[in-house]
């Protein structure tokens, strides 16, 4: 099928537009499409073509799952927002602003304490006794 009978089939089929650069397709699969992106698992599947040859019994020898697209950059920026998102449920907010308390150590007498996360701007801390 071309793409322009692919786009006309979606439109009566209630289905998304076909834009061939945000589908994966099955490797070496006659789908009738232009195989831009080339699915690395199972999961990763979207053409509706592709799709029907999966469901129709087309052995495609893809692993299941689904891939992790991500970069290293990202997948490090989003743990980084989880832990942080994580110690502010923990700890909870301040008592003078907006901020959230964080886990601090007193150099001098070698203690925890819980501070602001704005400081300098916000001096507030609490005792984590």
């Amino acid at each position: 099928m071309t793409d322009t009978a692919e786009y006309w089939n979606d439109v009566h089929a209630k289905r998304p537009m076909y834009l061939g650069t945000h589908f994966y397709h099955i490797p070496n699969a006659d789908c009738g499409h232009n195989h831009k992106n080339i699915a690395l698992a199972i999961g990763d599947v979207n053409c509706y073509s592709c799709l029907e040859l999966i469901k129709n019994g087309f052995d495609h020898k893809l692993p299941e799952g689904k891939t992790d697209f991500r970069s290293k950059g990202q997948k490090k920026r989003e743990r980084k927002y989880e832990l942080a998102k994580i110690e502010h449920e923990k700890y909870g907010k301040c008592g003078h602003c907006d901020g959230f308390l964080k886990l601090r150590l007193n150099s001098v007498k070698k203690t925890f304490f819980l501070g602001c996360e704005n400081f300098p701007k916000c001096k507030y801390t609490k005792s984590t006794i």
